[in-house]
Parts: C-alpha cells; structure tokens; sequence
C-alpha cells in the first residue's frame, strides 16, 4: 500500500523585535526592541550578524513539557548560517539580519540529539520579520516512537537552479545544490523482520508536482533500477509557504540486506529546472 500525505501549515504569526521602537506582540504582550548593532562573531551564542538585527525568541520543551536546554536553533539565509542554542530552561533568542532580502515565507530547524528535528518557520510581511506561533513554543519528539533509518535536519535543500531568487512570493531562501538528493538505508535481517514499509517524511516549499513540473521521490534497490518505485511528490502551497508531507512505499518486494536508496529529483523541462527547498528529510520505517 502506497500512502502519501500533505499537511498544510497555517501559520499565527508573531512580530519579532527590531530597531527605532517598533512594537512586538509576543503571546499578548508587547516588547520594544532598540537597535542592535555587532560584529560577526563566533561564540556560544552562535554565529550573529554584522549591524541592526532581528531578534527570533522562543522555548523549547520535550514531550513531557520539561524545557530541553542545549538545543540548536538553526537558519540559513543564503550563504551564512546563523544559530543559538536554548538556556537551561529551554528559552532561546536567535538574532537574524535586518538589512537582509528575505523571501516571503522562511524555515529553519530546532534541533537536538535524541530527538526528532522540528522545523522552526517565520514570515516576513510589510519590512517586519514574523515567527510562527508553532514555532515560539517548540515541543521535541523522541526518536524512540519509530525506526529512523536516515535524517537530514539541519541544512536547507535546494534543488534545480537560481531563476526564482528576485520573486518574494517564490524566492528560495539558499543557493541551489544540484538536481538530486540521495539517501540511503541497508535492509537488514533485523529490519526485514521488523518493518515492511519506508516513510519518508519532509517540510517542503515551492514544490508543484501535479502540474508540468512533476518532481519525484523513489525508492530503489542501489545499482539496480529494475526494482525502483517512484511517486510524485506532494505539492506545497502555490503562495509559497512550508508543507508537512509524507510519502510512503512498500518494502515487500526488497531483499534482506539490500541497500534502499531514495532519490528526490527536481524535474527539467527543456533546458529549465524546477525549483523547490526541502528541510528535515527523515526516513522512517514502519510495519503494516
């Protein structure tokens, strides 16, 4: 049985600090932010940007509502990764530039050893950066709920080329990184007796698939196309906001110990390549 889910997200926005005495609404309350101004630097604190700053504040729990200190909070703007890491009692402040051309919608990643990735989303509407209320209060999931065989969690994935940097509605929010992206998993004894099915689940943005583009997801044995089964992948809103989606593919005709790859491919149409960015790209098996 072949399953394939999308999960629209429907952000609560909330506006984060800035400079000149503009007013932050932050779970009913309202903050006044002075400009802030710093060198790059390196620290604990993570990587922060050169002059005026947004501020990004939030609290990290774990399924219990404990706080989860030591998680990283983590955003890629174009080529320079800006991160924090959460207080002991889960509270977090991330500081993005001002003076930046942020696309509309925008994603990072809440991360932490033991856990599943979380994806961390703001928006950026009339020159104010927003974060979505999901995203202030994070709650991490243990990766004991189901057999993660694969994850990619921190780092943006760009597939196809540069033509929709200059549009705010479409602009991707890093460089492109090529036409493919590959993982992979060997099927062992262990795992045969255990699971026969591969979900591979993903945030995704600017994906439109069920239109000319048709970008795919597959499974495969390595080396050997002749066992390969390919969907489509779920479209993402055509606004240009992040999708939860999911795609999922019988193990049954697979062979104990063969390597199962799973490709992602941006579609070309003549000479054009399709362009879309994934974020915590997670593998997981299950039994059906």
């Amino acid at each position: 049985m072949q399953m394939r889910t999308v999960i629209p997200i429907f952000t609560s926005l909330i506006m984060l600090n800035g400079c000149g005495g503009e007013s932050a609404k932050i779970q009913e309350s309202v903050r006044y932010a002075q400009p802030l101004h710093s060198s790059l630097t390196q620290s604990q604190s993570g990587t922060q940007p050169q002059g005026e700053k947004w501020s990004v504040s939030g609290q990290v729990f774990d399924a219990s509502g404990q706080p989860v200190a030591q998680a990283k909070i983590y955003v890629q703007l174009g080529e320079h990764n800006y991160y924090t890491h959460s207080q002991t009692d889960g509270r977090y402040t991330l500081y993005l530039p001002r003076e930046y051309d942020y696309p509309d919608h925008i994603a990072g990643t809440v991360w932490m050893e033991g856990y599943q990735p979380e994806i961390l989303l703001l928006s950026y509407q009339n020159q104010h950066l927003y974060i979505d209320q999901h995203s202030h209060l994070v709650q991490l999931k243990p990766l004991t709920e189901a057999h993660v065989v694969f994850q990619q969690g921190l780092h943006l994935i760009h597939l196809g080329d540069d033509s929709l940097m200059k549009n705010p509605e479409t602009r991707i929010q890093t460089a492109p990184q090529g036409l493919v992206w590959s993982d992979g998993f060997q099927y062992t004894q262990a795992l045969q007796k255990q699971y026969n099915q591969l979900c591979i689940q993903l945030y995704g943005k600017g994906i439109q698939s069920q239109y000319a583009n048709q970008d795919k997801i597959s499974i495969s044995r390595k080396n050997d196309l002749r066992l390969s089964i390919t969907q489509l992948l779920s479209d993402s809103p055509s606004s240009g906001a992040y999708s939860a989606n999911e795609h999922c593919f019988p193990l049954r005709h697979f062979q104990v110990n063969d390597h199962i790859q799973v490709q992602i491919k941006s579609h070309t149409l003549d000479t054009d390549q399709d362009n879309f960015e994934m974020l915590n790209i997670v593998g997981v098996l299950r039994k059906i």
